[in-house]
């Protein structure tokens, strides 16, 4: 859903101008069948363009989205973010894959190959604030990009689901993406993915989440606020 909605904000978006920044929104879950998309640019000016999105079904918002589009400009600040965890290869003893459960994980992680080297599974009744691994999409075709980066940030779990002893729905209420500058990649490449823990209280679960490529350069951050029902 919040990829759809990534590639109609990145429509009539000049090519020079790369997302910079992402905010959604979720309003309510979106039932199997059809769906609106309705996008427009809410300021266009000259190193920088806001686009925003509006997923509608049968006329009722589900997701809003805005992003920031911006053109790269000359500064003295270079802070490197943080170094991507030295995972074991995925697939190994110590990075097992995840095989999909139905009627536990949602159904698209069908599509999806994931592999724990940090933390534990979901519902082991774990006390852990962090949990991490690797995450592909084998069929996506094409160069990595946007649509894909947020893809990929949205499979994994929260991390605080590792903490019940037993299954419990939980739904993001809102997520923000923060993209690193462009590093060119294939979209079917295993990706390095952490998530930690800021707080959890009152059925709210708020936590950071970092996504690297497979050699460690950093793609994308992200703020998710998440209810949980357990």
């Amino acid at each position: 859903m919040a990829a759809a909605g990534v590639r109609a904000l990145c429509e009539d978006v000049p090519a020079d101008r790369p997302m910079r920044w992402l905010q959604t929104v979720f309003a309510g879950p979106v039932p199997a069948g059809d769906a609106r998309i309705d996008a427009q640019t809410l300021r266009a000016g000259g190193s920088a363009t806001l686009r925003e999105a509006r997923l509608s079904v049968d006329g009722s918002v589900r997701m809003t989205a805005t992003a920031a589009f911006g053109a790269t400009r000359a500064s003295r600040l270079d802070h490197a973010p943080p170094a991507a965890p030295a995972y074991p290869e995925p697939g190994s003893p110590q990075s097992p894959l995840i095989p999909y459960i139905e009627g536990v994980m949602p159904v698209f992680t069908q599509r999806t190959d994931m592999a724990f080297a940090e933390g534990s599974f979901p519902f082991t009744g774990q006390a852990a604030r962090s949990h991490g691994g690797w995450v592909r999409m084998p069929e996506a075709i094409g160069p990595r990009d946007p649509a894909m980066i947020t893809a990929l940030l949205d499979v994994w779990p929260c991390p605080a689901l590792q903490c019940l002893s037993g299954p419990a729905p939980a739904s993001t209420m809102s997520w923000t993406v923060h993209f690193h500058p462009e590093v060119a990649g294939d979209a079917a490449d295993w990706c390095r993915f952490r998530a930690e823990t800021d707080a959890s209280a009152d059925g709210y679960h708020v936590f950071h989440a970092w996504l690297w490529d497979r050699d460690g350069r950093p793609l994308a951050s992200a703020t998710q606020h998440v209810a949980v029902f357990g």
